[in-house]
């Protein structure tokens, strides 16, 4: 049995990568000869589309790409400026400038194959898109959308902002309302899942509904099992069928049709057959985080939560009976979800919460009292005065529950070392080794005499490994030296990196980069910045500093007490325990790492900025300024990073290579006007795209510019 199980494991995880690697090569690879164009397309809306900072974006199926060679069917998430008058199932026909999808971070890319996107594009400014009105059975899906639309107005309608953001984002997934640092609250405790609809809400539901159905008389097992077999696929529609809702429910559903034909079934089978059927129709599943941490989790619970609960009561009496049962079970859960998810949320997030077991057990109750009384409450709530009458009391008790329960998150997450940084390049190798000793003990040593030995033998090989990649990581990423550029039209992001060590120049564009600057940081294993320096505290250099502070937790911060955002820079250094300077002339100096950074305010009241890197100087200019008036040392940068071509005297500049926060026309534009200036080695950034700068053998290289 034991060898049956190893082998049904590993056949449906060489099934799932193997669908995974053949669609790949066959529909996402061709479509990366777009990358970097500016190509009309066409298609049909697959997806609702959704506001992110300013951003409305919708999901696309093309059925035609005005590209010579260029694949016709491709999934393509689209962003506009603007939000368009377009739902599921209408055409869109219209000009899209192609990102540089390949260039972006793994955990990116993987999330977003996961929905089957190939590829993103933007719509260029002033461009109008031709929008028809669709057909098929896609209006169905539009149908089930704006269900989901009507349900979350509904529950913000009954309940205050707070209490209305976490329960929209329990029962449809929409998390949009939620403010970012709720959000990071839930990350921090380890218990974001409860924010996406999965097996435990769809479990809970339908234990419900269980119960209700047991109340009615006369009712036979083949109705009962068929009315829940309905309200399970109408769960899974609502949700959208997303992979990890689907998991859950073919489950059930397979259990149920065992029920019915009055045959054995088993929760590892029911498991393994469902994640294959989710892979057959989707292979991009597969990349899913959610299905990895749902499939993971429930094979916790199913290999480890009962022998671990017969240990717990063996040896603790207290966890046999009453509450201290119901706690134990509880924690015991909690443990063994987390001990499997544990791989995919470190490759996936770089990152594991410390304080997930003990949040778990705390969030059960007001969870499942919100999820299951809220969705009852904000639908009475919509009968006028009657339901309104029925649901105070309720509603009243819920609101200060949630309250009491996003208090004691924030109390959590306030706790030091909350949530553990992994972002090690090693760890799949070292989770894939892992993997493959836990599976010879499994199958192989089957003798309790040795069978203790051997697992001791495993775990101090498994320690020796980790140990080994640990040092071999450090050693690497303390020879890197680097600067990378995150740009866009309204503000820049800049990041220099040397021997492990993090520091940050500027805070500005729109939130979206901001925060995808701040990720890529992170995924390259830089948890916080040593200080973050803020040139003008206005919406250009500064419009997302808040949340740099925030999440970059730097050690300090020099900001201008003047601009129009200090107010909210000098509020978030506080929160986070950085040390507030004033940046005029400010200079940071660490002579271990090779970081130092100096702010230079010329005669006319321009900043500039010098990077030192190690070996790479990198300067950082301001929107507007006379280079003439700049200092020796400060004019002849391995780089110069130029917002336009608004400065003046550049030839002054004596630098190896010049980089434009630019895209498209004003981009060739700056370009332009900088060559004829005298410039040489002059590139843009892109809109959407970073790069790299560093330097090799005396060699400045730039990586991802246009």
């Amino acid at each position: 049995e034991r060898n049956r199980t190893v082998i049904a494991a590993l056949l449906c995880a060489v099934t799932a990568c193997g669908m995974y690697s053949l669609t790949y090569a066959a529909r996402v690879f061709p479509a990366h000869m777009l990358e970097g164009r500016e190509v009309v397309i066409s298609g049909r809306v697959t997806d609702v589309s959704a506001d992110i900072y300013g951003r409305s974006y919708y999901v696309i199926e093309t059925d035609e790409v005005h590209t010579h060679g260029a694949p016709q069917r491709v999934k393509i998430r689209l962003s506009s400026d603007n939000a368009l008058a377009a739902g599921i199932s209408d055409r869109i026909r219209t000009v899209a400038a192609i990102d540089r999808i390949s260039e972006r971070e793994l955990s990116e890319r993987l999330s977003l194959l996961s929905g089957g996107i190939a590829l993103t594009a933007r719509i260029p400014f002033g461009e109008q898109p031709e929008i028809t009105p669709g057909s098929g059975l896609l209006r169905l899906r539009a149908w089930f959308a704006r269900l989901r639309e009507a349900t979350a107005d509904a529950i913000y309608e009954c309940f205050t902002d707070e209490t209305a953001a976490v329960l929209c984002g329990m029962l449809t997934g929409d998390k949009s309302g939620m403010t970012a640092e709720t959000a990071e609250w839930f990350r921090l405790c380890g218990i974001s899942h409860l924010l996406a609809v999965s097996g435990m809400h769809l479990s809970i539901i339908i234990f419900m509904l269980h119960a209700l159905l047991g109340l009615v008389r006369g009712l036979n097992m083949y109705l009962r099992l068929s009315l829940e077999a309905a309200a399970i696929l109408w769960c899974m529609a609502f949700i959208g069928f997303t992979p990890s809702i689907t998991r859950a429910g073919l489950m059930l559903l397979i259990a149920y049709g065992a029920q019915l034909l009055q045959r054995d079934s088993d929760a590892l089978s029911s498991l393994f057959v469902s994640v294959l059927l989710i892979c057959l129709f989707n292979p991009f599943a597969a990349a899913d985080a959610g299905l990895l941490l749902s499939f993971s989790a429930t094979l916790g619970l199913i290999l480890l939560n009962e022998p671990l609960l017969r240990a717990v009561k063996r040896r603790v009496p207290i966890a046999r009976k009453g509450g201290g049962r119901m706690i134990a079970e509880t924690l015991v859960s909690s443990v063994s979800a987390s001990v499997f998810t544990f791989p995919v949320t470190v490759l996936y997030f770089g990152e594991v919460s410390l304080l997930a077991p003990l949040a778990n057990v705390l969030s059960v109750l007001p969870a499942t009292a919100l999820l299951t009384v809220g969705a009852v409450t904000a639908l009475l709530w919509q009968i006028p005065v009657a339901g309104q009458i029925i649901c105070l009391a309720p509603r009243a008790v819920l609101i200060m529950l949630t309250r009491l329960w996003l208090y004691m998150i924030k109390m959590l997450a306030s706790l030091p070392n909350a949530g553990i940084p992994m972002n090690y390049s090693f760890l799949p190798v070292f989770f894939l080794c892992a993997g493959v000793l836990l599976a010879a003990w499994y199958v192989l040593w089957r003798r309790e005499a040795k069978r203790k030995t051997a697992l001791l033998l495993c775990a101090a090989i498994i320690a020796q490994l980790f140990i080994f990649g640990l040092s071999w990581d450090r050693i690497i990423k303390g020879k890197e030296q680097y600067v990378s550029v995150y740009a866009v039209e309204d503000g820049m992001l800049i990041a220099a990196c040397c021997e492990g060590r993090c520091a940050a120049v500027g805070a500005g564009g729109n939130a979206y980069s901001s925060r995808r600057a701040i990720s890529g940081l992170k995924q390259s294993g830089f948890t916080r910045a040593e200080v973050l320096v803020l040139p003008c505290t206005d919406q250009y250099d500064a419009a997302c500093a808040e949340e740099a502070v925030r999440l970059l937790k730097p050690k300090a911060v020099f900001a201008d007490p003047n601009g129009t955002q200090s107010d909210a820079v000098a509020y978030a250094a506080q929160q986070s325990g950085a040390v507030l300077y004033e940046v005029g002339g400010a200079g940071f100096f660490q002579p271990d790492s090779g970081l130092e950074i100096c702010v230079y305010d010329d005669e006319k009241g321009a900043r500039w900025t010098m990077i030192w890197c190690g070996e790479l100087s990198v300067l950082v200019c301001p929107e507007a300024g006379d280079c003439s008036l700049l200092p020796d040392e400060f004019r002849s940068p391995d780089c110069a990073i130029l917002p336009g071509g608004k400065l003046t005297d550049t030839g002054a500049l004596n630098a190896v290579a010049v980089i434009v926060s630019a895209d498209g026309e004003e981009g060739v534009r700056a370009e332009n006007v900088l060559r004829y200036r005298g410039a040489e080695n002059v590139y843009s950034t892109g809109k959407d795209g970073s790069l790299r700068i560093y330097k090799e053998s005396d060699m400045v290289m730039i990586g991802g510019a246009e």
